[in-house]
């Protein structure tokens, strides 16, 4: 693998663990120590990667995550927000803290901004890197903002109409001879696609487990939980990224 190659590459697998991170942050079970804990890892291999490709904007990418010790600017960074997660306190005090850090409200929605912005900067290196269909998906971000607001089956069914148009763009691209109404169910779709040979049969199972996450959103009549829709849009994301 060439040098261009593996920076396509580690963009990839970072901006999409960088919004599986955010919508995490927006999920029912949340816990912070995690979120803390992958953040910092997810913040220290993405700067290495701003300081090769986009020298000229480190400064910006790492003072959304502390500013400058010279800085007059007091307004929260990501830095400051997890750094409460570590400051001396009674056991009960660190575990009301823990318990609250990222519920709904300034904290968290400045928190989710300051990666956002991040996550702005390093997508801006996507047009040397990565090909057009890479780039963040419009439908996507609507279906995780959707579920950040506790629409979870619009978001689910958000989610399969973003999985279906792709393959079907996939399908195109292929000069794949489909009928009609092949091209209106993602079952068909998938079938069709995996025959022609386009994906071998482990993404052709991939993608109709997520068809039928889809379908649970839409057709189930049990209550669906925030972390199967945030597997969804996940597994969605990957297939944007790794089939075309």
């Amino acid at each position: 693998m060439g040098e261009r190659d593996q920076l396509r590459f580690e963009l990839g697998v970072l901006l999409a663990s960088g919004r599986e991170l955010s919508t995490n942050v927006q999920s029912d079970n949340l816990d912070p120590r995690d979120v803390n804990e992958r953040y910092q890892v997810w913040y220290t291999q993405a700067l290495r990667l701003v300081e090769h490709v986009l020298s000229e904007r480190r400064r910006e990418f790492e003072g959304y995550y502390r500013s400058d010790q010279d800085s007059r600017d007091q307004s929260a960074t990501i830095s400051s927000i997890l750094g409460s997660l570590s400051r001396p306190r009674s056991t009960g005090e660190k575990r009301e803290a823990l318990a609250g850090l990222f519920d709904p409200g300034l904290e968290q929605a400045t928190f989710l901004h300051l990666l956002g912005m991040q996550l702005a900067i390093l997508a801006s290196a996507s047009p040397p890197l990565l090909p057009e269909e890479r780039r963040p998906d419009r439908g996507l971000q609507a279906a995780r903002l959707l579920l950040s607001q506790g629409h979870r089956r619009a978001a689910g069914a958000v989610a399969g109409v973003v999985l279906e148009s792709h393959l079907s763009k996939v399908a195109q691209r292929h000069d794949l001879a489909l009928r009609e109404n092949d091209s209106s169910s993602l079952p068909r779709l998938n079938r069709s696609l995996r025959k022609a040979g386009v994906y071998d049969s482990a993404v052709s199972r991939q993608i109709e487990c997520l068809a039928e996450l889809v379908d649970s959103c839409i057709r189930s009549g049990k209550r669906i939980s925030p972390k199967l829709v945030s597997e969804l849009l996940a597994g969605v994301e990957e297939t944007l990224l790794n089939v075309s």
